[in-house]
């Protein structure tokens, strides 16, 4: 659009009383405008009300109303989320807050408090509930998990083999 089309158009809108509609040709112009962000506020009111009451129809009237239309919707949603917590809602999360800096606090001391008492080469478990602090129980108990997970991989190792040995057959069969 050019410069004197868009002073033009300018000079039009300001002796308008607010009221006579756009023609197709200036909505579009307007619309320009507001893209290269060349609209006054109460330019681009005016843009609002028209793009809500015409009934002219083009791809840059309709993708202004989209984009118009999404952007106040965004606007409107972001402007409640910025109202105030009510009052309530505000003293609730400063008595969580506390409660939770004090449970904060007091696992941390019984954490330090454990660790003072138990001595650092200690060797024990816990089996049913129950402390077992025998330390060649302990280390026999180890030793009984670690065999279970060789022989749970041996089984496993087994199986892929027997799988991929199939497998393998079937392709044979397959090629003859």
């Amino acid at each position: 659009m050019t410069t004197t089309t868009a002073a033009a158009m300018k000079q039009q809108h300001d002796t308008r009383s607010g009221n006579a509609p756009l023609s197709q040709e200036q909505l579009e112009a307007m619309i320009e405008q507001y893209f290269d962000c060349k609209l006054s506020d109460d330019d681009e009111r005016r843009l609002r009300c028209e793009l809500a009451s015409t009934s002219f129809s083009s791809e840059t009237i309709d993708e202004a109303r989209f984009t118009m239309g999404f952007l106040s919707m965004g606007m409107a949603r972001t402007q409640a989320s910025r109202e105030p917590a009510p009052r309530w809602h505000k003293s609730w999360m400063r008595v969580a807050a506390a409660a939770a800096a004090v449970a904060l606090v007091v696992s941390a001391g019984l954490y330090v408090t454990r660790m003072a008492t138990t001595p650092p080469d200690a060797c024990y478990a816990w089996v049913n509930g129950h402390k077992v602090s025998d330390d060649k129980v302990v280390m026999r108990m180890i030793q009984r998990n670690f065999d279970d997970i060789d022989r749970a991989s041996s089984s496993v190792d087994d199986h892929m083999m027997q799988q991929l040995q199939s497998m393998g057959q079937a392709l044979d069969a397959d090629e003859n």
